[in-house]
């Protein structure tokens, strides 16, 4: 017979689906199982039959009061939600840490309204109200019927709080005691055409490091143009409607942020980010969802002092132009410096046709160990190349180093002088005489994971 130390750590190996057929194992594995954190600390509702409904309320029941995250996800109305889902979960909140709550707009507000408990261990609530279509047609000149956060949203009890997200849903017009001490604030409003204008955020979240807004959302309460507001913010993520990126970009004092991520750039919008860069610039191409080539982040960092601004690309077809001339233009290419290239997009990176004059480091990304076209297939123009990294996530075995010495020739034309090759977690097992003959030096480092970055933005989809 397993001792109990052991069936947990074989439980640990299964996902919470997997678990019930455990329970028919023996008496003591169900007994484990039923306690084990799997079956317990991540409850979810999403949908409404009878069968899911009962197993969400014996989860809640089986929480006891230890720490969960709890998820209610139900796009309809439901005529018996206020009756058995409001009054299942609204008595755990004292020991719930995430909270998301995805919810018609009528059942949002029955739902807000049940929050006037004590949540003291709440760190992340994520709120996104579906408006109904009928009520977008009632009056088209007033804002759909948002619900709006209570005052007293926690009994003004919830110091953990530290993460709102609320898409479709309102801040009352006074600030809310328990959200004092939110440091990151998502709101987006995508069922409305017209501008949605947002209270000064400042006031109500006085420790707000990150704000994120999407949709309609528009900032014009006089606290935006007052800079001393935005000292104390660090990332800004943008995926409002063209008008408004236009307006916060141009309008307000947002210069100076370290980070500001724009989503789906056009037009004029990406040189308005780079303006707020000064000096040489380190650019990476990331590809920002691996199963979707055509959308991708491109992320521009001042090696000065840090400051990055970040934009999402989608392109459907590669072989147009960019919706911009961001890398046609002499002023900003002569300033890149460092290029990064993953491995999925090398071949649309390289019907770009750049030309880049100041690029003296060209960073390879490996996620796949090779290339989709051949290197030598790209018109990428770098003259004054001094390093070539390729690196990798993984231990990688790259196996055929003449590319790497054929790309240098293409992308240089001419090699006047040594160009040191830098293998960061890359090995490589045949053909290292062909590169020691070529570049100088050659160093090997194991390094840590590394990701680009991916921030979070809204989608209408919730």
């Amino acid at each position: 017979m397993l001792t109990d130390d052991v069936v947990n750590r074989v439980l640990d190996l299964f996902a919470f689906e997997d678990l019930r057929p455990v329970l028919a194992v023996c008496k003591q594995w169900r007994h484990l199982a039923l306690q084990h954190p799997s079956y317990w600390a991540d409850i979810s509702l999403r949908g409404t039959s009878p069968g899911a409904v009962e197993l969400f309320k014996v989860l809640l029941a089986r929480s006891g009061t230890r720490r969960i995250r709890l998820t209610i996800i139900i796009p309809e109305p439901w005529e018996l939600f206020s009756d058995i889902i409001l009054p299942a979960f609204a008595t755990h909140l004292s020991h719930v840490g995430t909270l998301e709550l995805k919810l018609p707009a009528s059942h949002m507000t029955a739902s807000l309204n049940a929050l006037r408990r004590p949540a003291p261990i709440i760190t992340r609530l994520l709120l996104h109200a579906f408006i109904d279509s009928a009520d977008l047609s009632l009056n088209a000149t007033m804002p759909p019927p948002y619900p709006i956060l209570p005052v007293d949203v926690f009994c003004n009890n919830a110091p953990s709080l530290r993460h709102l997200t609320a898409a479709n849903v309102t801040l009352p017009p006074v600030v809310v005691p328990a959200l004092s001490a939110v440091t990151e604030f998502m709101t987006a409003f995508f069922e409305q055409v017209d501008e949605m204008p947002l209270p000064n955020v400042f006031l109500y979240f006085p420790q707000l490091h990150t704000l994120a807004i999407g949709g309609s959302a528009i900032l014009y309460d006089p606290a935006y143009w007052d800079r001393r507001n935005w000292d104390n913010l660090c990332c800004l993520l943008l995926n409002t409607f063209y008008e408004c990126n236009q307006y916060i970009l141009t309008c307000l004092p947002v210069d100076k942020l370290p980070l500001i991520h724009a989503a789906y750039c056009e037009n004029d919008q990406p040189d308005l980010l780079i303006r707020h860069l000064d000096g040489p610039l380190s650019v990476t191409f990331a590809d920002r969802e691996r199963d979707n080539p055509t959308l991708f982040l491109i992320n521009m960092t001042a090696q000065r002092n840090g400051m990055t601004r970040t934009f999402t690309e989608l392109w459907p077809d590669w072989s147009d132009r960019p919706p911009h001339n961001l890398f046609e233009r002499v002023d900003i290419s002569q300033r890149i410096v460092s290029l990064t290239i993953p491995d999925t997009i090398w071949s649309r990176v390289a019907n770009l046709h750049l030309s880049l004059p100041g690029v003296i480091e060209l960073r390879l990304h490996l996620h796949n160990n090779e290339f989709s076209v051949p290197l030598t297939e790209c018109s990428l123009t770098v003259p004054k190349l001094r390093t070539l990294v390729l690196r990798s996530d993984i231990d990688s075995a790259f196996a055929r180093p003449a590319l790497l010495v054929d790309l240098v020739q293409s992308a240089v034309s001419q090699v006047a002088y040594p160009i040191s090759l830098a293998l960061e977690n890359v090995f490589v097992d045949s053909g290292r005489s062909m590169l020691r003959d070529f570049f100088d030096p050659i160093t090997h480092q194991a390094l840590d994971l590394w990701r680009y970055p991916a921030p979070r933005t809204f989608t209408s989809k919730g």
